[in-house]
């Protein structure tokens, strides 16, 4: 087994079953030993404990909403901190935190089949130790950061698989896998930066024309037969040089999400460094699950991270024109969509409806027979 440590972060909001099939799947995909801290940004602790508790993650409460960005360099942060704190009993005041929910077994995690998954043994503070009893950070084991959501399943081997496809690139930053859906498509991970006619016809055209020419040079994970240099890669999952994340400070707070791994991608590469699309690893991502449960919520934010992107890219103030145009331009486009949203919403809530009338309907046809 390999002797090299791995640190792996993940940003949980009031998590389900998920949260306990991605803590599984870690286990098939690196056979080094990891440190893990869940960053709980949201306000129901009994699956996080639960899952922190069997598979030996920290859990890191920062006591508030932190979005996405934010939230993983606490992370980061918090794993450093701890390992001078360490040989300290108990975890220091506002740091990371391994109170188990209950002192029972694996069926705290309801309906997940736990495997035996084998992290590293924990401290007092819920930090593993490294087998020599020295700090987590060292310098001999602290290259990679794995970057990752909370309903992301690793296939087995993908973490290592990148680690090993990143052996060809010493200027690699970043590393992302091929991610499918659990449909088995293929998720655009790997795209182009966008700029403003790339980024306009694209927005304008993919919720009608998919396979439109915008959209197909905008993406760039259409080569799945090599390893291959991208803008920039999904922030759902990704391996990063421990030495290219501290160069550009992590990613950018000033997102609460979306656009903060683009942003990461704009500031690796200004850094010398690349964003490198591996598609020998693969992960499933259920990505679509935040935007059902609160598409309106969601088609808001992102079109406020766009905005503020699109502000950075074209930040001269000869630009300020084309700066207020494309703010325009988003906010129409992000009005119709939620309204379209709302749309969608009521037939979904009449048809469902409908099929509750039938149901009854059937019912007591059945009780008068």
């Amino acid at each position: 087994m390999n002797t090299e440590r791995l640190r792996i972060v993940t940003v949980a909001f009031n998590p389900g079953e998920e949260l306990a099939l991605w803590a599984e799947s870690v286990g098939e995909a690196t056979r080094r030993a990891v440190d893990v801290v869940v960053v709980d940004n949201g306000t129901d602790a009994e699956m996080v404990d639960a899952v922190g508790r069997i598979y030996g993650a920290a859990v890191l409460r920062p006591g508030r909403n932190l979005g996405y960005g934010t939230a993983v360099n606490r992370g980061v942060k918090a794993l450093r901190e701890q390992s001078a704190a360490a040989a300290a009993p108990g975890p220091a005041a506002g740091s990371l935190d391994r109170r188990p929910l209950k002192a029972q077994g694996s069926a705290d995690v309801q309906g997940s089949a736990v495997a035996d998954v084998e992290f590293p043994a924990a401290n007092e503070s819920g930090l593993s130790r490294a087998p020599s009893g020295e700090g987590l950070l060292d310098s001999r084991d602290s290259e990679w950061i794995v970057v990752v959501n909370p309903d992301v399943v690793f296939l087995p081997g993908a973490i290592d698989k990148l680690i090993a496809a990143a052996a060809a690139w010493p200027r690699g930053g970043a590393f992302g896998p091929l991610v499918r859906d659990r449909a088995g498509t293929v998720y655009p991970s790997a795209r182009k930066f966008p700029r403003l006619v790339s980024g306009v016809g694209h927005a304008l055209l993919v919720g009608v024309w998919p396979n439109n020419p915008f959209s197909r040079a905008y993406r760039e994970n259409a080569d799945t037969t090599r390893a291959h240099v991208v803008d920039w890669l999904s922030g759902s999952c990704l391996l990063l040089r421990r030495e290219a994340f501290d160069a550009v400070g992590g990613f950018d707070e000033s997102y609460f999400m979306f656009f903060e791994d683009t942003t990461l991608g704009e500031q690796l590469a200004s850094a010398g460094w690349q964003s490198v699309f591996v598609p020998d690893a693969e992960v499933v991502h259920d990505q679509g699950a935040s935007w059902r449960s609160k598409p309106e919520n969601m088609i808001r934010a992102h079109h406020r991270s766009a905005a503020r992107y699109l502000d950075g890219v074209y930040s001269k103030p000869c630009q300020a024109p084309l700066r207020w145009a494309l703010r325009a331009g988003l906010k129409a486009r992000e009005e119709l969509l939620v309204r379209l949203s709302r749309r969608g919403e009521k037939k979904s809530k009449a048809r469902r409806n409908r099929r509750g009338e039938a149901g009854e309907k059937g019912n007591t046809s059945l009780a008068e027979g």
